[in-house]
């Protein structure tokens, strides 16, 4: 009896195929990077807004602040999404030249984007605001 107990603590601690590649695809992409940067600037922006606290207390803290608590949350979120073999498939592809270049561009591609959505937003917006207001449309004064 001893030994099934045992057994079954050792197996439900070892990640099984498809959370060891889920976690393999989040190293590719460097969400594993992501989840490290997250969590120190979290501590970071507390620190400075909290200066009169001890490090003994941040020490504390950090403990609870891991990103391999985020990671945990991330990768249920990729095992809720995909197949086991979408993310063998996943890594299979950000091997691959073309999936290392999509990586390295896309945090670029990403804020690029960003920027164009804003400049476009604010233009068709202005566009829309004076198309309205030719039409005899006004905003309502702010209460």
């Amino acid at each position: 009896m001893v030994c099934l107990v045992l057994l079954v603590a050792v197996a439900a601690s070892e990640p099984s195929p498809k959370d060891a590649d889920i976690r393999r695809l989040m190293e590719l992409t460097t969400t594993s990077q992501l989840a490290s940067q997250i969590t120190q600037q979290m501590m970071e922006s507390f620190k400075a807004a909290f200066t009169k606290v001890p490090d003994a207390t941040w020490s504390e803290l950090k403990k609870e602040l891991t990103p391999e608590d985020l990671l945990a949350k991330i990768a249920a979120v990729y095992d809720r999404h995909f197949t086991h073999d979408d993310i063998k498939a996943l890594i299979t592809f950000y091997e691959t030249p073309l999936g290392r270049k999509l990586l390295k561009e896309l945090p670029a591609v990403t804020q690029e984007s960003l920027e164009v959505g804003q400049t476009w937003g604010r233009t068709m917006g202005q566009r829309m605001m004076e198309r309205l207001d030719a039409k005899g449309y006004r905003l309502p004064p702010p209460k």
